[in-house]
């Protein structure tokens, strides 16, 4: 009897690995039941390679358990099994997936534990999802990292990686948009932000589930035909309270169009119109701020000026001030009262 997941990880005693405790039980709830059919792993992220390790013995008759990281100390990583690979680069470079593909191109289970960062695992899926096998998985690992502004994220962040993830839902519904749009075109913003827009070769509609779990994203990819809604079933032969439907057995679903539903139509998603309202609101902000230093730069250099004007006017009110008492004593001196018939007599000449 194989060990479940949980079991190999406590008994671990080669190289290091760390995974959540949560990670491990949904792992062995998805994979326990496929682990003699998984042939081909790749794994972003190797750092101390543990987890290479482990997986080996977890798929026993696994052809191809490649890592990929940027680190190029993991090019030391020996191992006794030859299905272990390590492949030295970063995964979002067109030559780094070619030298994957060169190993194996399909891969039954694809684990994204990489930077973290939203501009990578949004790359990532769409240089690697297409490499998944019909039935296999892609599962994005530590996803909590999506919420933090170092890792390009944050609970509203319309660009993050959980938001991304979360449009992957509406993919899964596509038939019911009732409008002219294409998986594509819906998620082409994300592209657009990060210039990823060439890298998109992923056929949306081979994804079969996208399943949430604390800090994980498992999609699962089977072929187009399994994941339509198809026909309705009807069975029972009772009818005592509703009856509409009676008739439907075999029928496939009526899609109602939404091409005048204003929330169907919207150019792009809500939450990146409020980024641009947001980067706007912060654009003014920051001109109201210039605009204020710029005032009280003014405004101190008006009172500067003033404080100057003053100093000048108290000059010249005192130099008024020396010259009326100079004045005054003039006209009260005795050489003034001596001239005065003096000055009466040119007066008079000079009115003639």
């Amino acid at each position: 009897m194989m060990n479940d997941l949980k079991a190999l990880y406590i008994q671990h005693k080669g190289k290091s690995s760390d995974k959540w405790n949560i990670y491990l039980d949904v792992y062995e709830r998805i994979l326990s039941g496929r682990r003699d059919k998984i042939s081909n792993v790749l794994e972003i992220g190797v750092q101390n390679g543990g987890s290479l390790e482990i997986w080996s013995e977890y798929f026993p008759f696994a052809k191809n358990l490649i890592g990929c990281d940027i680190n190029p100390e993991c090019a030391k990583l020996k191992y006794n099994n030859p299905a272990v690979q390590i492949i030295i680069g970063n995964s979002s470079a067109p030559e780094v997936k070619d030298e994957v593909v060169s190993k194996t191109s399909c891969f039954d289970l694809i684990i994204d534990d990489g930077s973290h960062t939203s501009s990578d695992i949004i790359k990532g899926f769409l240089q690697y999802f297409p490499l998944v096998s019909d039935g296999g998985v892609y599962i994005i690992e530590d996803l909590h990292a999506s919420y933090w502004e170092t890792f390009e994220g944050g609970l509203h962040y319309p660009y993050s990686s959980m938001a991304f993830l979360k449009k992957l839902a509406d993919i899964t519904n596509y038939e019911h948009w009732g409008i002219e749009q294409s998986p594509k075109d819906y998620l082409s913003p994300f592209f657009e932000f990060y210039n990823c827009k060439e890298m998109d070769v992923v056929d949306y509609h081979g994804i079969h589930s996208v399943c949430f779990v604390n800090s994980l994203c498992i999609i699962e990819k089977k072929k187009m035909e399994e994941n339509i809604l198809g026909p309705r079933y009807v069975t029972g032969d009772e009818w005592s309270v509703f009856s509409n439907n009676k008739e439907s057995q075999g029928l496939n679903i009526k899609c109602i169009p939404q091409n005048k539903n204003i929330w169907s139509t919207l150019k792009t998603f809500p939450e990146m119109e409020w980024r641009a309202l947001v980067d706007e609101k912060q654009i003014l902000e920051r001109k109201i701020l210039s605009l204020k230093q710029e005032s009280d730069a003014y405004a101190i250099e008006m009172q500067e000026k003033m404080r100057e004007f003053s100093e000048v006017l108290s000059e010249k009110e005192q130099r008024l001030d020396n010259l009326s008492e100079t004045n005054l004593q003039l006209l009260n001196s005795t050489s003034w009262k001596l001239t005065k018939p003096l000055r009466v007599v040119m007066s008079m000449l000079k009115r003639k």
